[in-house]
């Protein structure tokens, strides 16, 4: 049977298993698609801007991305948000 994800479903998901594996959303997204034989690229599709904004918040936390005022606002940060 095919089954069909939205984004908000798979969000969901992701969210739950990131939990239930103690691991950031970017390696739980990678883990999902080795485990499910699902490409990286068909993942991308399905991330909703919530989950957008907890991986770049990780990435930020890691240094991993630069933290300017520009990419906050793409994201959907306030002021007042807090990025880790």
């Amino acid at each position: 049977m095919l089954d069909i994800w939205t984004t908000a479903k798979f969000s969901r998901m992701i969210e739950k298993l990131s939990v239930e594996i103690n691991a950031p959303v970017m390696d739980t997204i990678v883990h999902y698609c080795e485990r499910n034989n699902m490409e990286i690229e068909s993942a991308a599709k399905l991330i909703n801007s919530k989950l957008k904004r907890k991986m770049y918040g990780e990435a930020n936390h890691l240094n991993m991305v630069k933290d300017d005022e520009e990419v906050r606002l793409k994201y959907g940060f306030t002021e007042t948000d807090q990025l880790s």
